[in-house]
């Protein structure tokens, strides 16, 4: 590792800082005058060098304690701001700011922590007191980046009419935090996505106060969502409110289903219907039903797309599947309306199949299929490959084997014995997780060496199993996955889990959707909940997805037993396993003094 030398004024003199050269993912930070600069991990190391001559003398700025204590404190500020967004991103000052003050209690430095937070409450009075001269930040001219490059200032007045919009009728909920969240997070420049992310992202962090902001980021996700559908079907920037929605959306329908056809996506018999009429049934106040996690599934996974642009809004979606299951009824409009109003109502939801395919070039709305295997090679393989087809385009599949003869009898052709039915299971299990269940290719599994994207382990490579032992890879299958995958976040995850909606998760189903950790404990003791395989498509937000403990130790390079505390503290909140379950607080109170 190579090193630097800053030069930093203290205490009247001259002092030569040797700062390391940190690797960290590309990122802009925003300053608190809205300026965007280049991270620069340096400044960190700087700033919490000085913080400790500031405490302990200029004296000790020769101690190699202090050398070693500072750089791995600013590794672990610089892995706290990069879990999450290891492809890099914006950053706020004040957030990296938090990130060191975290870092100095975790590591036991109460006085150097104590000194920083004065050091950082003394400046903000000098800024309070500036401002009073000058333009608050929120008088500074914020400009927005179009899509052709175009720049125009940003138009506060949509931002707050949207944010207002989005609070309407909803209890526990603050319009002006909400608004204080997003303007802290605007830069000079900023795209006009960046301004609808920023909108979402500051009330996301918001539902873990109150639930009801999670209908608040829904809102905001709409009128993002009606902004890209309606850009795209009237070849122009279009934005529209809830309100102007009432009169639109039996417009967009009848353009959606027009455009869907165009591009090959939607059967040509949806055009034939009485759009008119379908479109005057349409309610857009269920629009304002969802909660940000299903409409941002239906986003991610349901909403017709043509080169990644959406052209679905929800009840545009809803009819079109209703369409799609009417196509052979007699009056089909009544019979789509019918459909829609139980569909729109979230009073009965299809399943996936019928979601994804109802109403397009392949309407298989099948959810489950099974089939029965003759007694002969032709027909054994022959329904293999029907199970490669099926799993393709549809769900869940079973077979039934009861017809092939059991292992010892007689084969005429041949005049040999039958090995049974076991060898063709094997095959056919292989052929049903080669096609249907499987991780997206960036996604980490623990190995004896540490964490590696799943596309680059290799037959042989020792990865940990559930049971907490690692195992050597004997197959390496890759396959063209096109159908839409489940997103799993879980809390402290580095990474979101992208998996097909079918694979299992080892996991804990809870019944509602917020449950304290011994409250979990309890429920386990009396056999309330139970730890089982779960399909990704069925877990549901307050649910527990299984970590391994690992039964090895395998040494780790680069690995110490300082990271390892820090992990621990990170997840001190508790877990669960098949056997017994754990929970506690963040920090150990027999080292951590300041827990006692």
């Amino acid at each position: 590792m190579h090193s630097i030398n800053v030069k930093v004024q203290k205490s009247g003199s001259l002092e030569d800082i040797k700062v390391p050269q940190f690797s960290t993912p590309k990122c802009k930070v925003i300053r608190r005058n809205g300026e965007v600069t280049d991270f620069n991990a340096s400044k960190i190391h700087i700033a919490l060098t000085k913080a400790f001559l500031e405490v302990e003398g200029s004296s000790a700025s020769g101690s190699a304690r202090i050398h070693d204590t500072v750089k791995n404190l600013t590794e672990q500020v610089i892995e706290g701001l990069f879990r999450r967004m290891p492809d890099g991103g914006m950053i706020h000052i004040e957030d990296i700011q938090d990130q060191v003050e975290l870092a100095l209690m975790r590591a036991g430095e109460h006085k150097v922590a104590r000194s920083y937070v004065l050091y950082r409450e003394e400046r903000a009075k000098l800024r309070a007191k500036k401002d009073k001269k000058s333009k608050s930040k929120a008088d500074l001219a914020i400009h927005v980046k179009l899509d052709n490059g175009e720049l125009r200032p940003l138009d506060e007045e949509r931002l707050h009419k949207i944010i207002a919009e989005s609070v309407e009728g909803l209890e526990g909920v603050d319009a002006a935090q909400v608004t204080q969240g997003a303007l802290r997070n605007l830069y000079d420049g900023i795209s006009e996505k960046e301004v609808a992310t920023a909108l979402i992202m500051s009330t996301r962090v918001l539902i873990d106060h109150h639930p009801n902001y999670s209908q608040v980021a829904a809102r905001m996700l709409m009128d993002s969502l009606r902004r890209e559908v309606l850009s795209f079907l009237e070849g122009q920037t279009t934005d529209a409110t809830q309100q102007e929605m009432q009169g639109l959306y039996a417009e967009a329908l009848a353009k959606a289903i027009k455009r869907g056809i165009e591009v090959n996506l939607l059967a040509d018999e949806l055009g034939r219907y009485d759009l008119k009429a379908l479109g005057a049934a349409l309610k857009p106040e269920r629009d304002l039903q969802f909660s940000y996690l299903g409409l941002q599934t239906l986003y991610d996974r349901y909403f017709l797309h043509h080169q990644g642009t959406r052209f679905e809004l929800p009840q545009v979606f809803f009819m079109r599947v209703a369409m799609g299951l009417a196509i052979h009824e007699v009056e089909r409009e009544a019979r789509a309306i019918e459909f829609y109003n139980l569909l729109s109502s979230f009073d009965f939801m299809s399943s996936t199949p019928t979601l994804f395919n109802s109403g397009t070039l392949r309407p298989q709305l099948s959810s489950c299929y099974l089939t029965t295997i003759p007694d002969d090679l032709d027909g054994i393989y022959g329904a293999i490959k029907d199970n490669a087809l099926l799993s393709k385009f549809a769900g869940g599949l079973g077979n039934d084997w009861s017809r092939v003869r059991g292992m010892g009898s007689h084969i005429k052709g041949t005049n040999g014995k039958s090995q049974g039915v076991v060898p063709f299971l094997k095959v056919a299990n292989d052929t049903a997780v080669a096609v249907n269940q499987c991780f997206a290719p960036d996604t980490y599994i623990w190995t004896n060496q540490g964490s590696k994207p799943i596309q680059n382990i290799k037959v042989g490579d020792l990865v940990l199993g559930k049971e907490g032992f690692y195992r050597a890879v004997t197959k390496h299958m890759v396959y063209n996955q096109t159908e839409p995958m489940v997103e799993i976040n879980v809390r402290h995850s580095a990474q979101t889990l992208k998996v097909t909606a079918g694979h299992p998760i080892w996991s804990v189903q809870v019944k509602k959707r917020y449950h304290a950790p011994k409250q979990i404990i309890d429920m386990l003791a009396k056999e309330e909940l139970v730890v089982g395989y779960c399909e990704a498509g069925k877990l549901k937000e307050g649910d527990f997805v299984a970590q391994t403990i690992p039964q090895e130790i395998v040494p780790i390079a680069g690995f110490t037993a300082d990271d390892a505390r820090f992990y621990g503290i990170m997840l001190g909140d508790g877990h669960v396993t098949k056997e017994d379950a754990e929970w506690g607080v963040s920090g150990n109170p027999k080292k951590d003094d300041f827990m006692a």
